[in-house]
């Protein structure tokens, strides 16, 4: 798929893919010692950096947390 500029978006980390979707780079993760903020399990990676305000959540209570939401469809 190219652009207009004749370049291929595929290598370009952003843009659309051919579903129209938005196309993501891998998250860079964060390494460090946190404890999830439900179940004080150990947590050495992160997909963010904490900012010491918001919960931390391990991937067990994140998914269940997010279980409950509606999808929102685009």
């Amino acid at each position: 798929m190219y652009n207009s500029h004749g370049s291929d978006q595929r290598h370009s980390g952003g843009g659309q893919n051919r579903f129209g979707q938005r196309s993501q780079a891998p998250r860079q993760m964060i390494q460090g010692n946190w404890q999830c903020s439900e179940c004080q399990a150990e947590i050495t990676e992160l997909p963010f950096e904490p900012d010491g305000v918001r919960p931390i959540l391990c991937r067990d209570c994140h998914r269940a947390k997010n279980a409950n939401k509606p999808r929102r469809n685009f």
